[in-house]
């Protein structure tokens, strides 16, 4: 990756924190936990309830909301105050004129709701046009495919007295453009499980592949503040990783050791992260994804005892078009054919029997596997 594509990355993340050393972080916020008695515990969260009550406008917002009516004026004023804002901001192109909302057709309850929302004085109740900075259409990555609401338990572990909970999500770069990313997946674990849990958990359709096909390479790296972690021997992707830097440069910029410890030794507990800040993993031969922690808080009596880690949020998984014909998605991925150009090439169904089949002995031809979600 060139210092250009490395910046883009860079910029869709952070700002980053301090360094934060979980094992401790653990123990001090625990230790002011037990510290504080169950009357001032209380005290504490009725004045959060207070001061974060709605109840002043709650009466008149669901007033609003189960109007059917009201409901779908403010839906549509929203839709078209957006849309015109789009369009006054696409100057360079030849585009419909903004529409103008006709006051004359309201109804005498959406008239008095909309002269209510007229006479708020707060400046920052109106969008501006500076809004349109700040507005994007929906993305693949916003939707979540999980089936049933709420988190989505992948496994039994489970959580002890002395765990934290750390949300953390995965982004995987995207096919058009390296140095952009999109988020795969978001979990929450507890901080007694490990790193290769973590890894474990990652839905990834390179760790699906049929017995059939071999990677070159297997295992898991990961490099995590200036460590690199690692489900192998030492001579396996960290071996290979650090003859890789040696042959680039006799001195390195940034200082990078091997972690004593592996993947399935090393809790969250043990670890220094800071949140915000895209941590890269490796695996399957050159499967890249990054790690982004987002979240480190103390266990409510609400979260699960167990059924640790818990998917939050899946997104759709995008299918692969044919190489080929570009028009429907592959079916076949075939490795080893000197003919395609690329190995593997994925292929519909009717491009390969088209193309016939290869003379070459090692040519595999492979389902591809379906992108799926979760369990729940």
């Amino acid at each position: 990756m060139n210092p250009g594509q490395a910046q883009t990355l860079e910029s869709l993340f952070g700002p980053p924190s301090e360094l934060i050393d979980i094992g401790k972080f653990v123990g001090c916020a625990l230790n002011q936990d037990q510290a504080r008695d169950e009357g001032e515990r209380d005290n504490v969260a009725h004045e959060i309830e207070d001061e974060c009550s709605v109840d002043g406008i709650r009466e008149s917002l669901f007033n609003v909301w189960n109007n059917p009516l009201l409901a779908a004026h403010l839906g549509k004023g929203h839709d078209k105050a957006v849309s015109n804002f789009h369009v006054s901001a696409n100057l360079t192109k030849r585009t419909r004129k903004a529409e103008k909302s006709v006051s004359s057709t309201f109804s005498s309850g959406v008239e008095e709701l909309q002269q209510s929302l007229d006479a708020v004085e707060l400046k920052a109740f109106r969008l501006n046009t500076d809004s349109i900075l700040f507005m994007r259409t929906s993305k693949n990555s916003d939707y979540n495919v999980l089936e049933k609401k709420g988190p989505v338990k992948t496994s039994d572990g489970a959580k002890g007295s002395q765990d934290v909970i750390i949300t953390l999500s995965v982004y995987d770069k995207v096919a058009w453009a390296a140095s952009y990313v999109k988020r795969s997946s978001q979990m929450s674990f507890c901080s007694s499980q490990t790193l290769e849990d973590v890894y474990r958990s990652i839905p990834c359709l390179t760790k699906e592949m049929p017995s059939g096909y071999d990677p070159s390479t297997s295992g898991c790296l990961l490099y995590l503040e200036g460590k690199v972690y690692q489900n192998e021997e030492q001579d396996g992707y960290s071996g290979k990783l650090f003859s890789h830097l040696d042959s680039l440069s006799k001195r390195r910029p940034n200082i990078i050791e091997r972690s004593n410890a592996n993947l399935h030794d090393s809790t969250f507990h043990s670890l220094n992260i800071r949140l915000r800040e895209p941590y890269w993993m490796v695996h399957s031969g050159n499967c890249e994804h990054f790690v982004v922690f987002d979240q480190i808080r103390l266990a409510h009596i609400a979260d699960p005892l167990s059924g640790y880690p818990f998917f939050l949020q899946v997104p759709p998984a995008l299918l692969d078009l044919c190489r080929g014909c570009t028009k429907v998605p592959a079916y076949w991925s075939i490795v080893g054919d000197i003919r395609l150009g690329e190995s593997p090439c994925v292929l519909c169904d009717f491009c390969w029997k088209s193309m016939g089949d290869s003379e070459e002995e090692n040519v595999k031809v492979i389902p591809v596997t379906k992108p799926r979600a979760p369990a729940s």
